[in-house]
């Protein structure tokens, strides 16, 4: 068999194919080709067993995620049931010898002679500073008490507390806290162009409307002033002053108006308020300046 083999290469060497030849090479081929036929198979089969592996293993993973989410939300709300009845105190002083016993009968005392409140010492269920001591300044004071809405009177009582340079707030969680921190810069700037502006919990009420800190930073908000170029910002009432003293005023052609405030039109755009007898009547005199006057 051997030899018949070697002397059929020869002859192909030698001479032309002859169709037993071209028979050969071609039943070769088709073995190579079911060969080749049989491996797809397999590395088919293996890896329609690898997908389904990994379907598996992502519907466990998305079932695991619905889990750990599930878990955070109840976490989230027994965090929330935990802080209901707790409030802040800042600007407390702190002394070295302070004890728990002598920091609930402090807070006391602040709630019934500074905000009037008619509570039992029983009722202060606990009181403790938060935080380490790292420096001088008075650490804040969390203060739980056995009622809500004793909590709701002492917030709303807050504002007496002004005179003593204390202050009052609740017991948000840390996200919140955050979002509070950066929502301050739009909200002053919101109220210092004539809008009814509030922080509640973690968003921002602006005329009626609440907006979270992910909406308030899309408006394109800017807190900070803009430069406004070679033109100077006309402030009628910064100019009487300047006229009143012999000072010279910036030489720009406007309107009279009385009681305006400038803004640029980059600023974040609330929705305008319904109108009423003393909303805001806006004119633009400059491109890009908008000046807000009150009608009196």
């Amino acid at each position: 068999m051997m030899a018949n083999l070697i002397n059929s290469d020869v002859n192909c060497i030698g001479n032309e194919p002859t169709l037993r030849d071209l028979f050969v090479v071609i039943s070769q081929i088709q073995a190579d080709i079911r060969n080749g036929n049989e491996q797809t198979a397999i590395y088919r089969s293996e890896l329609e067993a690898a997908k389904t592996r990994i379907v598996t293993l992502e519907n466990a993973q998305t079932s695991t995620n619905e889990k750990v989410n599930s878990l955070k939300q109840d976490l989230e709300q027994l965090r929330s049931y935990y802080r209901k009845n707790n409030f802040i105190l800042h600007k407390l002083p702190e002394t070295s010898n302070e004890t728990t016993s002598t920091l609930v009968k402090e807070v006391h005392r602040v709630l019934t002679e500074y905000m009037h409140i008619n509570i039992g010492l029983t009722e202060i269920d606990a009181a403790y500073r938060l935080g380490g001591k790292k420096s001088d300044a008075a650490r804040p004071v969390l203060t739980r008490v056995t009622c809500l809405w004793r909590k709701y009177e002492v917030l709303e009582a807050n504002k007496l507390l002004k005179e003593h340079h204390l202050s009052v707030t609740d017991d948000y969680s840390v996200e919140a806290r955050n979002i509070r921190r950066n929502l301050i810069p739009y909200l002053s700037e919101a109220r210092r162009t004539n809008h009814k502006a509030f922080l509640r919990k973690d968003k921002m009420l602006v005329d009626g409307k609440l907006y979270s800190l992910e909406e308030v930073r899309s408006m394109n908000f800017n807190p900070q002033p803009q430069d406004t170029g070679s033109k100077p910002m006309i402030h009628p009432e910064r100019d009487k002053r300047r006229a009143d003293n012999g000072q010279s005023t910036p030489q720009t052609k406007k309107k009279p108006v009385s009681k305006a405030t400038t803004m640029n039109l980059a600023q974040f755009k609330f929705h305008k308020r319904s109108p009423s007898p003393h909303d805001a009547v806006i004119h633009m005199y400059v491109s890009g300046i908008v000046f807000i006057q009150v009608d009196t």
